[in-house]
C-alpha cells in the first residue's frame, strides 16, 4: 500500500477547501483586539477624497474615498514613514456584516488621528461621512497653512466633531515663527477650542528624497488644564 492510499481524503480537503473563520464566535474583547490591530496603530490616517458629488448624499457609500495615506513614526529618531492603501481594501472588514461594522466602526473613528493637508480636505471629509460617524472622531491634524485661521468652514466642521479630544498641527520651519507658543497663529487656533481639548504643535523637517518627516519639537497643552509642555526637546 502506497503512502497516498493511507491519506484520508477528508484531511486533504481540510487544507484545500477554504474554511470560515469564526470571528463572531470569539469573545467581544478578542474581536476588539482584532479590529484595533487591523484598523489602528498608525500615527495618522489621511483620507484622500474626490470632490463630493452634489447629486449623491454626502454620507452615501457611493461618495468616494479613493485611498488612505497611513503614516507612522518608527523609533528611534521619530522618523515618519507612510503607506498608501485603497480605502475599499483597508475597510473591507467593515463590510463583513452589520454586527462587525457596528463593532469596528467606532474603533476606526475614535482610535485614529485623521490628518488633512488643506482646509478643504477636512471640510470635504466631514461631509462625506454621516453625522454619527463624525461625532466618533477624537483626533485630527489640521494644516499649518495660515489661511486655516480665517476659514469659517473649518471652524464649523471642528465644532460638529462633538467627540473631538485632540488637535495637532505639523508646522514646517518656514512657518514656525507664526506657530510657536505665544505666536499669533497658535493663539488664533487655541482660543476658539473648548476646554479639555488637547492641542499639539509640532515643528517638523521633511526629507523629500526619502519621503520622511522628523519631529524637531513638540509642544502640548490641554486647554484650561495647564501650561504648555515641550515633549520633544530640539532647536527653538
Amino acid at each position: 500500500m502506497s503512502s497516498l492510499d493511507m491519506v484520508d481524503v477528508r484531511d486533504v480537503l481540510f487544507y484545500l477547501v477554504p474554511t470560515r473563520f469564526p470571528l463572531l464566535e470569539l469573545t467581544f474583547e478578542i474581536r476588539t483586539k482584532i479590529y484595533e490591530y487591523h484598523l489602528c496603530g498608525y500615527e495618522e490616517i489621511e483620507p484622500v477624497l474626490c470632490v463630493p458629488n452634489p447629486h449623491i448624499a454626502t454620507h452615501s457609500i457611493d461618495q468616494p474615498i479613493p485611498h488612505f495615506v497611513l503614516r507612522g513614526y518608527k523609533s528611534p529618531g521619530s522618523i515618519r514613514t507612510q503607506d498608501i492603501v485603497f480605502a475599499v481594501s483597508f475597510l473591507a472588514l467593515l463590510r463583513v456584516n452589520r454586527q462587525v461594522s457596528n463593532e469596528a466602526l467606532p474603533i476606526f473613528y475614535s482610535k485614529n488621528t485623521f490628518g488633512f493637508s488643506a482646509p478643504k480636505d477636512l471640510y470635504n471629509f466631514a461631509r462625506s461621512i454621516a453625522p454619527y460617524q463624525r461625532a466618533m472622531i477624537t483626533g485630527i491634524r489640521v494644516p499649518a497653512n495660515l489661511n486655516i485661521l480665517g476659514d469659517g468652514a473649518v471652524w464649523d466642521t471642528m465644532k460638529k466633531m462633538e467627540g473631538l479630544e485632540r488637535v495637532s498641527v505639523a508646522v514646517p520651519e518656514r512657518l514656525w515663527g507664526s506657530w510657536k507658543v505665544g505666536a499669533p497663529a497658535l493663539q488664533s487656533l487655541y482660543k476658539p477650542m473648548r476646554d479639555g481639548v488637547e492641542l499639539v504643535i509640532r515643528l517638523v523637517t521633511y526629507d523629500s528624497h526619502n519621503h520622511e518627516e522628523k519631529i524637531v519639537q513638540e509642544w502640548v497643552c490641554r486647554k484650561g488644564q495647564g501650561e504648555w509642555v515641550n515633549r520633544v526637546e530640539g532647536k527653538a
